[in-house]
């Protein structure tokens, strides 16, 4: 996915993680886009780590938050956005 001069490789890969954390975390910034299934997602990027929400096609929001390093902390779901 390219976005706004944002580029992801491989969101999957915890170095592509760590990667935007590095190079994006300053602008404290929310970037928007699709996933490869149509979905809306908005990806949140902070020094501190990364929120990643997807308005999935089912009707609810899934939020997976990733640490500085890249890896996963966890998944919630903030009920549903339709």
């Amino acid at each position: 996915m390219t976005k706004h001069g944002l580029t992801i490789n491989d969101f999957s890969d915890i170095n592509e993680r760590r990667r935007l954390t590095e190079e994006y975390g300053d602008m404290n910034a929310c970037y928007r886009g699709e996933n490869a299934d149509g979905e809306d997602v908005e990806l949140h990027i902070a020094k501190t780590g990364i929120i990643f929400k997807t308005y999935q096609a089912n009707g609810f929001l899934r939020v997976n938050t990733y640490a500085a390093d890249g890896s996963a902390e966890g998944e919630t779901f903030e009920g549903r956005w339709m």
